[in-house]
């Protein structure tokens, strides 16, 4: 079966920008992970699952149902180009990016924080003098120690 040249050239482009564009979500995900280390798996988990569909989207569309083994080193090649010619320049902006997401959620926590502080000193109150609000009456079991008075065999509990 013969594909008109024109057709694998765009076959050619296809994936090398699918390439880069994978390399670019990568670096995305890179930032997130040495942001908070902890989301290392699911963000792995993440870029399989983004990756796998886009290879069949290519494979389907772009290499009409078959994946010519030319996909292959030009997938590379795109990831390659990405990372040395773009990718330092946006990883810096990234980069600067996060940061500035970052500092804008710390500012926007900041009413969060002190009303934290706030209900913490509410709920140590409530609870310390809680104790005060309640007395439970109850049937003593045992006899009064020597030189103890009881009050009719009740006793008080807190």
């Amino acid at each position: 079966m013969e594909q008109p040249v024109v057709f694998q050239l765009w076959q050619m482009g296809a994936a090398a920008v699918v390439g880069a564009a994978m390399a670019l979500f990568y670096d995305v995900l890179r930032l997130l992970r040495r942001s908070w280390p902890r989301l290392t798996l699911p963000l792995d988990v993440v870029f399989v699952a983004v990756l796998t569909p886009s290879l069949l989207l290519l494979a389907f569309y772009g290499g009409r149902g078959q994946f010519p083994l030319f996909f292959y080193p030009l997938l590379i090649l795109g990831a390659w180009v990405y990372f040395h010619t773009v990718g330092p320049p946006l990883r810096r902006i990234l980069t600067a990016l996060g940061r500035l997401l970052r500092r804008f959620f710390r500012l926007a926590m900041v009413p969060f924080g002190l009303l934290s502080k706030k209900s913490k000193k509410l709920k140590k109150y409530l609870f310390s003098s809680g104790q005060k609000w309640v007395r439970i009456k109850s049937k003593r079991k045992h006899s009064a120690p020597m030189g103890c008075t009881t009050d009719g065999g009740t006793q008080d509990e807190t």
